[in-house]
């Protein structure tokens, strides 16, 4: 399942996407939401205050290990 803001007024919905035809597909649909993660980090620095409690190098680290 794969969220996305909507149009109007940032609410999240849900989007059904199809599973993966094979082990290449897979792992771009991986490093595409690795990629979308990264560029969110420093909004969600922003909206969480993170600054004094990790760098967006170790968040995104730590996303790199989680997937």
């Amino acid at each position: 399942m794969l969220f996305s803001s909507s149009k109007n007024g940032g609410d999240l919905e849900s989007k059904d996407t199809p599973n993966s035809a094979n082990l290449e597909e897979a792992r771009k649909r991986v490093f595409d939401f690795f990629k979308l993660a990264c560029r969110a980090l420093p909004t969600v620095m922003d909206i969480y205050n993170l600054d004094d409690v990790a760098t967006i190098s170790q968040l995104r680290s730590t996303i790199a290990f989680q997937i």
